[in-house]
């Protein structure tokens, strides 16, 4: 057989090569989840008038820090593609606005469980996570009787912000706020007439009015004759009006400072505790 029929033969005989064909696998993206917060009640304008104007919702690779009463700041996180740098597309730190939080903002008092309940903020709100978590628990000795206990973010191991104990209203009541001593309670909470009560924990903490008179509460910092900066609101369940059947906390611009706030939170569940108990 020559060499021409020799490579002729050889050629029929093999097969050609498989084709290549692209792996589902290989185009597939990553799906990014968004939390749902659906759950989140609406503000009710009823009690609170307009709502609060709608903030754009961050992207991907955008991340909410809380910043004191400054609100909230957007703080772009480096892509791994570029080599930790930003991305060409992303505005620079010096010429990207920071958002701020709005002049007023209504949360919600959301009961997670028999025992627990979160704040949160408007479903409009770029960062919608708790702000506190509210938690309760029955003492064994005095039936009836719930020690209360405040913390911020949305679990048990959040930063503890104060407690809580009204001892059924006796004398031996107690508060005690961040790493402070435990305190008798009439030192810090006394009514000052049959509408207003005055709050102050000691000498660094704000001195918080509140107006009682009405089915919303008012707070004033320092002066009742000021502007009041949040107003609380309990549930109505007077009303057939599921907008109105649940708390709502309204917090002004000053009010929104969390070292204020955590007096405010605690000071607002201790008076609803308080008039629940004497039916105020």
């Amino acid at each position: 057989m020559t060499s021409r029929s020799r490579a002729n033969s050889t050629a029929e005989t093999l097969s050609p090569p498989p084709a290549y064909s692209e792996s589902n696998v290989d185009a597939t993206l990553d799906a990014v989840a968004h939390a749902d917060t659906s759950r989140l009640a609406c503000i009710s304008s009823e009690q609170f008038g307009s709502g609060v104007q709608r903030q754009p919702t961050p992207s991907a690779g955008v991340s909410v820090l809380a910043s004191g009463s400054a609100g909230l700041v957007m703080s772009w996180s480096p892509s791994a593609a570029n080599g930790g740098s930003p991305h060409p597309d992303q505005p620079t730190y010096a010429s990207a606005s920071i958002p701020r939080n709005p002049p007023v903002i209504t949360c919600t008092f959301d009961q997670i469980s028999s025992h627990a309940m979160i704040l949160v903020p408007p479903s409009s709100m770029m960062d919608t996570r708790p702000l506190y978590y509210i938690s309760f628990k029955e003492d064994f000795f005095l039936p009836g009787n719930l020690i209360t206990t405040i913390r911020r973010g949305g679990s048990e191991n959040g930063k503890f912000v104060g407690e809580f104990n009204l001892k059924g209203g006796q004398n031996g009541a107690s508060v005690r706020m961040g790493s402070g001593p435990e305190r008798w309670l009439a030192e810090v909470w006394n009514q000052q007439s049959h509408t207003y009560s005055k709050w102050k924990y000691d000498d660094q903490s704000p001195l918080l009015l509140w107006e009682r008179k009405t089915i919303v509460k008012s707070c004033h910092l320092y002066d009742k004759n000021t502007e009041s900066i949040c107003r609380f609101a309990v549930p109505n369940y007077a009303l057939r009006n599921s907008a109105v059947q649940v708390a709502k906390l309204e917090l002004k611009t000053v009010a929104q400072d969390p070292d204020i706030c955590d007096h405010i939170i605690l000071s607002a569940l201790l008076m609803e505790r308080q008039r629940l108990l004497f039916k105020d």
